[in-house]
């Protein structure tokens, strides 16, 4: 093998690793539909030798509203580089949240989903349940 492709496959593994273990924290929950909840910080994780620390960032869900089959989402990061992804309940993305820019998202779902997966490119990730509105 050459050397740029042991080194393209070392970046992917450590992303893959990256991924997993974002993957892995545990879900918060959001009260009320209108104000999210709390991350949950990563503890220290020891690399190789020397050793790093991570910390997991907080989404906080200000808007997850439904009316007649469209959804009115409006997320934000406590991590301001971080990008905010919003899933149906059943694991569909429906896309990127502009992470509590503007006045929020909206996405046609059809049906009520009940609740809305927000999760970061950082690993923070809140659950939030919909709630009538106006969109």
């Amino acid at each position: 093998m050459r050397p740029r492709s042991i080194r393209k496959n070392l970046i992917l593994v450590a992303g893959l690793v990256t991924l997993v273990l974002a993957l892995s924290v545990p879900a918060v929950y959001a009260s009320g539909g209108t104000s999210g909840g709390g991350g949950t910080s990563g503890g220290g994780t020891s690399t190789g030798g020397g050793g790093s620390t991570s910390s997991v960032d907080t989404v906080k869900v200000s808007k997850c509203f439904f009316q007649n089959g469209y959804v009115l989402l409006n997320a934000s990061s406590s991590d301001s580089g971080a990008r905010v992804y919003a899933y149906l309940p059943s694991g569909r993305l429906l896309g990127e949240v502009l992470n509590g820019r503007y006045g929020g998202t909206i996405w046609y779902v059809g049906a009520d989903p009940g609740s809305i997966i927000f999760r970061s490119s950082s690993g923070g990730t809140t659950t939030a349940p919909t709630t009538p509105g106006v969109i």
